[in-house]
């Protein structure tokens, strides 16, 4: 009840209809105030370790909404057929008007057409393995989105409630400059990009909420009827009508970073020569690598998540039974000391990869900060498995209670 209690709330409620508004009233010439709603449900949902609330507002850190664009607009950049984002944009006049940063998005997509495309180029983003000679494209690219997000839909986003500027959302880049040096890597984008800020209201309803109303029939179904319409539009010459259909398929179309996997796998598979492992989630000895899986803690369907520390051996069958539930807290609380056994022999085996990616998916300060990563880690993973039953509603799975 209490979860209800709180979402009816009168302030709850009144961000809900501001919501509603922006997406009905708000006017629409490019397609970024959608790219802005979903982004920040994305942020709010998977990121609330990051959040501080400061007067009434809730502020997060600008990287993960930069990154959610890099991930929205790759498939459109990158189809065949030419998609406009913007009211008079065409692909036979790449000079006129168009999205700030087609030229620059363009570059890297060209580049990746023979390296796996979108799937190689998020592969070597996440794991900081994007090539010398196409990194400052990268860096170049992340940071217009950055200036575009804070220039554009944040700066304008609620006008059709408000006279002002940054009546919603409000930024915060002062005094941050990109070095002409740096590195795309997801550490240096979480920490480096400045942050943005939303009332604290909207954030719980984002937190709560966010999944209804990003979901087809909202945010990600306007974006599709948005870009269909405009692609049919007389004005936009040399633009062939996109079907609304395919537009949606590119909007909700996600890389595959397997690699990730691979690695977790050969780890486990050479970690039998020491003798056999012990499953996650029963205790019971595995003893080859021929009756193991490695397993999404955090189920990939759920959490699009593929770090190390969310991949560790389980049973086969006891891997199948938990298929994409969710383990409970109390499953967790009882596995705690193998869990945490598995993260420490992983990032033995691969600090970098290992210290990066927990850095950004679980604890507040980076790595090198924290006094005690795995107590910090491992808290954060109980909240996020208490959100994703509590409040997202996934069913909870524990082998004793199955």
């Amino acid at each position: 009840m209490l979860f209800f209690q709180r979402i009816s709330t009168k302030p709850e409620i009144s961000s809900l209809r501001k919501i509603n508004s922006i997406l009905e009233r708000d006017a629409k010439s490019a397609s970024y105030k959608f790219a802005l709603l979903r982004g920040t449900i994305d942020v709010c949902q998977k990121y609330s370790h990051r959040k501080t609330e400061i007067d009434g507002r809730v502020r997060y850190p600008m990287g993960p909404l930069v990154e959610s664009w890099v991930r929205y607009y790759y498939p459109i950049i990158d189809s065949p057929v030419f998609i406009p984002q913007m009211n008079g944009e065409s692909d036979g006049n790449p000079g006129g008007r168009q999205i700030a940063f087609r030229p620059l998005f363009r570059t890297v997509t060209d580049y990746y057409k023979d390296r796996k495309c979108f799937n190689g180029f998020w592969e070597d983003y996440r794991n900081g393995e994007i090539p010398e000679e196409i990194s400052p494209d990268v860096m170049a690219l992340f940071t217009k989105i950055r200036d575009t997000i804070i220039s554009n839909p944040i700066k304008h986003i609620g006008n059709s409630k408000s006279d002002k500027f940054n009546s919603i959302y409000q930024s915060d880049k002062a005094g941050l400059k990109i070095p002409d040096d740096a590195y795309p890597d997801p550490e240096f984008i979480m920490e480096n990009f400045g942050y943005f800020y939303i009332p604290a209201e909207v954030s719980i309803a984002f937190e709560y909420l966010g999944s209804i109303i990003s979901g087809e029939e909202s945010i990600i179904e306007n974006w599709a009827e948005f870009s269909h319409k405009i692609s049919n539009n007389k004005s936009n010459k040399a633009v062939n009508t996109v079907p609304k259909a395919d537009i949606l398929t590119l909007l909700v179309t996600e890389p595959e970073t397997k690699r990730a996997v691979d690695l977790a796998k050969t780890f486990y598979q050479d970690a039998f020569r020491e003798g056999p492992l012990e499953c996650v989630w029963s205790g019971k000895i595995i003893p080859d690598e021929s009756k193991m899986d490695v397993d999404h803690m955090l189920p990939f369907a759920q959490w699009k998540n593929n770090d190390l520390w969310n991949l560790l051996p389980a049973e086969k069958k006891e891997n199948g039974n938990k298929s994409d539930l969710i383990p409970s807290r109390i499953l967790l609380e009882r596995r705690k000391e193998i869990i945490i056994e598995y993260w420490d022999r992983l990032y033995q085996e691969h600090p970098a990869q290992f210290s990066k990616e927990i850095s950004i998916s679980l604890l507040r300060k980076p790595f090198a900060e924290q006094e005690n990563w795995k107590e910090e880690a491992f808290a954060s993973l109980l909240q996020k498995v208490d959100y994703h039953i509590d409040v997202r509603g996934y069913e909870s799975w524990d082998p004793l209670s199955s």
